[in-house]
């Protein structure tokens, strides 16, 4: 059950994402907005601060709350507001997740590709042993596989996008079954093995394609 806090914050960003609350002006002050939400003053301001956590506005001292814009200043924690809103809701930011996960993805079985084929056969079985029944499964995967290419970074970088990653391998699983998941997967993790100097783009191309067209259809 969200708390009061999160349901404020929720509002608010679909308010400035949209536009009601544009960048550089001033959002209402907080016993306006407490008001107009019907929540109390306090409630109010726990979600302004974590709005401020995630890029969205600034406090300025003796001014009021001042609305950034998110392409400039947001940050990577405005994606945890969006995981909970309808996807249909705001389908750039979405697709640009996508996008950055899936691109993330390859840089990782590109950087594996160019280890040791010992290194390469112990990351490759890994993943492969991992079964695939549920969006947390398909984050396992990614983690496991960020963890494999012994890079700390990459796992930083798939933590951050942990609920993200859960909600695109819940929506796939459920509409295209867990089989066709884990083949997907297979498809692109296979390369990390294969016996080329390059690794050919178009499986990657193919697989952001196949995701895409069921997380933002």
């Amino acid at each position: 059950m969200k708390s009061a806090e999160t349901i404020v914050e929720e509002i608010l960003v679909e308010k400035i994402l949209t536009n009601v609350y544009p960048p550089h002006t001033m959002l209402p002050p907080e016993r306006e907005l407490a008001l107009l939400l019907n929540y109390s003053r306090p409630v109010i301001h726990k979600a302004i601060i974590r709005l401020e956590g995630k890029g969205l506005v600034t406090i300025v001292p003796r001014k009021g709350i001042k609305v950034n814009d998110y392409l400039i200043s947001g940050k990577l924690g405005l994606l945890e507001s969006l995981y909970h809103m309808d996807r249909d809701r705001f389908p750039s930011l979405n697709n640009a997740m996508l996008e950055f996960i899936i691109h993330n993805l390859e840089a990782i079985i590109r950087q594996i590709h160019k280890m040791t084929i010992v290194q390469r056969q112990r990351a490759y079985t890994m993943i492969f042993s991992i079964e695939i029944n549920q969006g947390r499964d398909v984050y396992t995967w990614a983690h496991t596989l960020a963890i494999a290419s012994g890079n700390p970074i990459n796992t930083m970088l798939i933590n951050e996008f942990q609920v993200g990653i859960l909600n695109v391998g819940n929506a796939v699983v459920e509409e295209k079954g867990s089989k066709v998941m884990k083949q997907w997967l297979d498809e692109i993790g296979v390369l990390m093995i294969v016996e080329s100097e390059e690794i050919d783009t178009a499986s990657f191309d193919r697989f952001y394609k196949r995701i895409e067209n069921v997380w933002l259809k």
